[in-house]
Formats: structure tokens, sequence, C-alpha cells
């Protein structure tokens, strides 16, 4: 009985028996949820290449591999910099090249000079100051100095000049820039466009006049189509200039009118701020009964006086008075054997080229092959205007077919109006100094106290073409200042 006992509380306490799971003292833990997508479960190096791997948010994994890694000991390259050209000038900057194999950014800072950020580095060109100054890149300095443009020197020579390629250039005629033979750097000649209120005249309104129509200072384009004309024409300009080897092209500086006149001697040349920002004044629309009428300049050296052409409209008209204002003349017709030498004294008084009077006009067959290809005359001449005469190219090369020179489009003997203009592209693009900033040490050394005095209320029209009006007005406003101490001088 008592061994009964015994075993029966033996078994209890042991928990036999199904008795322990009917009263629930058992329980089961949940997995943990799978880490949240995008965190990094590990990082690795397999050389320089840092190799991480990273959840998925769904219980797995992927990897991620970051080359070039400084996690896993890589040095990237240093940028490298050189200095290839250590002069800048107006048109041609220090050349600086930065090399940054490995792409890791760099900064600059410079003391002096209008940056222009290049494919390869950076280009400085000078901005009015001369002598040293200091770029800085990344930290480190490097130097450059801002010197003046290289001229071509002149020497006397009886009636004419002598320049240093030994042409001859007119009596008056100062030494201009000039960077060797090879040279064809593209320069703007900024121009600015005066149109007479005679333009503004049409069938629909007879009764009223110019100045109804067209009102000085009025906000509104009466004529907009006069202004898309002026843009026309100044692209077809370029690609022919582009075309034909010369190496200047046009941009357009301002548009105004300006109320009706005979020729050039009542023309009004616009207002003193459109002068100021152009290095020449073409006007629109009156000529005294002419095509157009200019004076050829005796000499052109830089912050000249802004010189003017007017014409009947634009086209061959406003390039043939453009070359005018360039130095070049209208040129020998009726005697294809032209030269310096044999000429009277009436082509060297009216028809030659006031800078280089033996090759610097035109050329014109006059409807036979004797002109500058076949029967094309040259822009300057009084026939077709088909091209400018130019002794580097061909007259294939130009789509016609050979003239007085055989294949070649020109003669530096008897016409080169090509390049007569290039030799005086740069100091004519200087008549207004595009290239100067209000830092430059140029324009702080002037009397900050100099006074625009007021202009013509109005006169002077927002273009809704031109990009010149709201871009450089604080640059043009100090370059009137620099203009006006020059002028007081």
């Amino acid at each position: 009985m008592i061994r009964a006992l015994f075993l029966a509380l033996l078994l209890t306490a042991c928990g036999g028996g199904s008795g322990g799971n009917e009263s629930g003292g058992g329980t089961t833990t949940p997995p943990s949820p799978p880490p949240d997508e995008g965190t990094v479960l590990d990082t690795s190096c397999d050389g320089t290449t840092l190799v991480t791997t990273i959840a998925d948010g769904n219980g797995g994994s992927y990897t991620e591999e970051t080359e070039k890694s400084e996690e896993c000991g890589y040095e990237p390259a240093p940028v490298v910099v050189t200095m290839e050209r250590s002069e800048s000038d107006y048109f041609k900057g220090a050349i600086v090249t930065v090399d940054d194999p490995d792409n890791v950014g760099w900064d600059w800072h410079v003391s002096a000079g209008h940056v222009i950020e290049t494919d390869t580095g950076l280009e400085i060109r000078r901005d009015g100051g001369l002598g040293r100054a200091t770029l800085t890149i990344d930290g480190k300095e490097y130097y450059f100095d801002m010197v003046e443009e290289p001229l071509c020197a002149v020497t006397s020579s009886g009636k004419y000049k002598v320049d240093c390629m030994g042409y001859l250039q007119g009596g008056a005629s100062s030494p201009m820039i000039y960077y060797g033979e090879e040279d064809t750097q593209v320069v703007q000649i900024e121009i600015g466009f005066v149109i007479t209120q005679s333009r503004c005249r049409t069938n629909d309104t007879p009764d009223k006049t110019a100045d109804e129509i067209c009102p000085p200072g009025s906000d509104v384009l009466p004529e907009q189509s006069i202004y898309q004309e002026v843009y026309d024409n100044v692209a077809y300009f370029n690609e022919f200039n582009e075309k034909n080897g010369v190496y200047f092209e046009v941009v357009v500086s301002g548009i105004e009118w300006a109320r009706p006149w005979f020729d050039i001697f009542s023309f009004p040349r616009g207002s003193i701020e459109l002068r100021e920002r152009s290095d020449q004044i073409y006007g629109v629309g009156g000529s005294g009964g002419n095509g157009g009428q200019a004076f050829q300049p005796r000499t052109i050296y830089p912050l000249s006086t802004t010189p003017a052409s007017v014409g009947v409209g634009m086209g061959g008209t406003m390039m043939h008075e453009v070359g005018h204002t360039m130095g070049l003349g209208h040129g020998i017709w009726g005697n294809p054997t032209w030269t310096l030498e044999t000429a009277d004294s009436d082509f060297n008084r009216y028809m030659g080229g006031s800078i280089f009077p033996r090759f610097g006009h035109g050329w014109d067959g006059r409807g036979t092959a004797t002109g500058a290809c076949s029967v094309q005359g040259t822009v300057m001449s009084y026939g077709s205007g088909s091209l400018w005469s130019n002794s580097l190219k061909t007259c294939e090369e130009l789509g016609f077919p050979a003239g007085y020179w055989g294949d070649v489009a020109g003669n530096r003997l008897q016409s080169d109006e090509a390049y007569a203009l290039n030799r005086v592209r740069y100091s004519m693009s200087l008549y207004h100094n595009e290239h100067l900033t209000p830092e430059s040490e140029l324009l702080q050394s002037l009397d900050a106290t100099i006074e625009r005095p007021e202009e013509d209320p109005g006169r002077l029209i927002n273009d809704p073409y031109g990009p010149w009006v709201e871009q450089r007005e604080a640059q043009i406003n100090e370059e009137i200042i620099l203009m006006r101490a020059r002028n007081k001088q």
C-alpha cells in the first residue's frame, strides 16, 4: 500500500501522462524580419575595388562594386596644370591645360583677365590691364603676363609707308595688330544700325507721317520685319565671309530709328550710346540718290572715332559700304592690266584702297572674262559683287569659272580685298573695345566722378532679337565712362 502510493506520487512529480500538454505551459519564438532594403550587410576589398553587400528587403542581398575606392587604398591621380601660353592679350589669351584623369574636380581664381573655359582647361584674355597676373588652381599659384597686342611696324617711303610684310600702306596709316600670315582667328565687328523713318511708311497708312507711324522712343516695334531683315542680312554677310576666307563676323550692337536724311553728310549716325558700343554705324534708307555712301579711313587704330556709312538698303550695298569703312576702294574696270605704278591720279584719289593702295580694292570684268572669276565682279566693284577677291582662294572653291588670274580669285599686286580686310580686322574691332571689364585696372584708374551726359530720352529701342540690351548693359556703361575720359584728354 505504501509502495503504490509512493509510485503514484513519483509519477505525478515527473509530469507523466497527458496532463502536462493540456495545461498550455510551452511557446514558439517567431523568426526575425529580414533587414530593410538598402541595409549594408558587409563591405570588403577586392584590390582597390570596394565590394558592398546590400540587403534587398526580401531576405536576400546583392552586391555593388566601387572601383578606385580610397577605402581600399586607392590614391587618385593628381590634377596636372600646364601653362601652354603665358602671355595674354585681347585676342589671344594665356592658355592653361588642366589634366584631371580621375575627374576629381578643380576650382580656379584669377587676379585679372577675362576667363574662357575650354574643353582642355582655361583661356585667359586681358581685360584692359597690363603686367603680371595670377591664376590659382586648387590653392596653387601660376603666373601669366598681360601684354599689348603685336603690331606690324611701318616705315616711311615717300608718298606711302611700307609695313612689316613689305606692302605699301597709305601715308597716314598707323601700325595695326598683326599675328602673322597663318592667323585665321575670326574677330567680331560690332555694327549699330540706324533706320530712317522713311522706311516706316506703308501703303496702308498713306495719310500718316513717318513720325506718327514710327515715333522716336516708341516701345512698339511698328515694322518688326525690318528688325528681322537686319539680322537676316547680317547672317548672310557672315556666311559670305566664311566662304570667302574673310575672318570677321558682324554682330548687331543695336538698332535705332532716326528721322529721314538725304546723304551721309546729314546722317545723324545714331545716339552717343550706340556709337560708343559699335565698331561701325550703318544707316539704312538714305544715301543722297546713290546706292550708298561712306568715307574711307586714312588710318585704322584702336579707340578711333566710330566710322559710319549709309545705303538705300542692306544686302550687297551694306557689305560694299562696310568695305569702304574698313579701307577698301572701288577698284578698276576696263583696264585689266592695271597696276599701282601705271594708275593715274584719279584712280589713286577715288578708286584705290586708303590703307593698302596696291590691292585693297575691287575688280570687275564688266561682263567680260577679265573679271576676278570669269565675268564675276567683287564686292567693292560695281559688278556682280559675287565674291571678295582673295589670292588664297580659287574660283573653283567659290563656285565660279576661272577669271583674269586663272583659277586664283585674287592678286596681291592688283586686287586682294580679303587680305586687306583681314589685315585691318583686329584694330577695327577695337573701335569699341568689348574686351574691357568693369574690374579692369584701366577702368579702375579712371576718375570715378566722370558723369555720363543725359542721353536723348527714348532714342534707343529695345531690340527683341538681339542679346545686347540686358546682357551687356553694365559693361557698356563702364566702357562709355572710359571713352568719355579718353575724349577729354
